[in-house]
């Protein structure tokens, strides 16, 4: 059975953690989060190969490339990949940290104290600092305005020192954490839409409107090993149809979404049946997701969560979704040689 199009799928949301590798069979995949003890999030049983690039698929271009606008889902792939907060979302719904090393919760839940990790540098290679971060966090606070639900939880973002952040809430809040993945940027950057600079894997090369994005291996990033892609390309195809031409041709190696009869044709049925067999809270945002191609805005509306959950219910689940299919001997899609850039 063909299984292209579950790997379309389950790796719709694996570049924007990490970036990620080349396996033995071609098949490109995320390199995985990691705590201070590395993990790795693979789809097949190929070993990772340094170096190739990705081709990566999307039916619509980028609404802003500044991280702290409100935007689609495509987008928020797409520049998770180029910016990261003081957390990051681990591949089973949690957060570890990231720009922070450690991080402390009150008893009370309402104080959250951030580490700044040592050597954190942004992609131009300036390191970053505490009132970057600072900075960065007001910064959202400020776009997103008073009515949002960050603004009316938080009371205040404090410096402690040179390497503390002190963020107290107004009540306790159990989802705040999620949250604290707010895009840290320079705070000498005054066109991030433009000029995009983060701490993220991967770094700004171009960007083309309707055409595509750019991004290559940033080698000053804080995590050793990560990316083991030289390179990624976003390429924008408005017409769907068009887009699973091009990825049946392996012109371009994952594509986000694909529709029911596209995925039948692919042999996804049984990744079909497998997210509606899922249980709750999985289900129902998947669902309306993975196979009825809503964005996360919507789904959460529809589910009645907030879209942060909704994001780290599915992002999980595509993660368990994927051990399931491994574990059943589903195989990874050949893809061409002229991507691995080492085979």
């Amino acid at each position: 059975m063909k299984k292209k199009g579950v790997m379309a799928l389950l790796l719709s949301a694996s570049l924007c953690a990490c970036g990620g590798s080349k396996t033995a069979e071609g098949t490109s995949e995320a390199a995985g989060e990691s705590s201070e003890a590395e993990t790795s999030n693979t789809l097949s049983e190929g070993t990772p190969v340094p170096g190739g690039s990705v081709v990566y698929g999307m039916t619509q271009d980028l609404a802003s490339l500044d991280p702290h606008v409100d935007t689609d889902a495509g987008t928020r792939d797409v520049v998770f990949n180029l910016y990261e907060g003081l957390v990051k979302p681990t591949s089973d719904g949690g957060f570890i940290p990231a720009v922070a090393s450690d991080y402390t919760i009150s008893d009370d839940a309402k104080t959250y104290t951030f580490t700044l990790r040592d050597g954190v540098t942004f992609h131009d290679g300036t390191p970053v600092t505490i009132e970057d971060v600072k900075y960065s966090i007001d910064r959202y606070a400020e776009i997103q305005g008073e009515s949002s639900a960050f603004s009316s939880l938080v009371d205040s973002v404090e410096v402690q020192d040179d390497k503390t952040l002190v963020v107290n809430l107004k009540e306790s809040y159990s989802e705040f954490l999620p949250m604290m993945t707010i895009a840290i940027i320079p705070k000498s950057n005054e066109d991030p839409a433009g000029n995009p600079i983060g701490t993220g894997p991967f770094k700004y090369v171009s960007y083309t409107p309707g055409q595509n994005l750019e991004l290559e291996k940033y080698d000053g990033y804080w995590q050793e090993g990560v990316p083991s892609l030289d390179s990624v390309e976003f390429k924008f195809i408005a017409d769907v149809d068009t887009a699973f031409v091009e990825l049946q041709a392996g012109t371009i190696d994952i594509l986000k979404y694909l529709t029911a009869a596209q995925a039948e044709t692919l042999g996804d049925e049984e990744l079909t049946q497998r997210i509606l067999a899922l249980r709750e809270p999985y289900k129902t945002p998947c669902r309306l997701m993975l196979l009825e191609q809503h964005t996360a805005v919507e789904a959460a509306r529809l589910c009645g969560r907030p879209q942060k959950t909704v994001e780290a219910q599915v992002y999980r689940a595509k993660k368990m979704l994927a051990a399931q299919l491994r574990a059943s001997g589903a195989e990874a899609p050949q893809k061409p040689e002229r991507r691995n850039q080492n085979g």
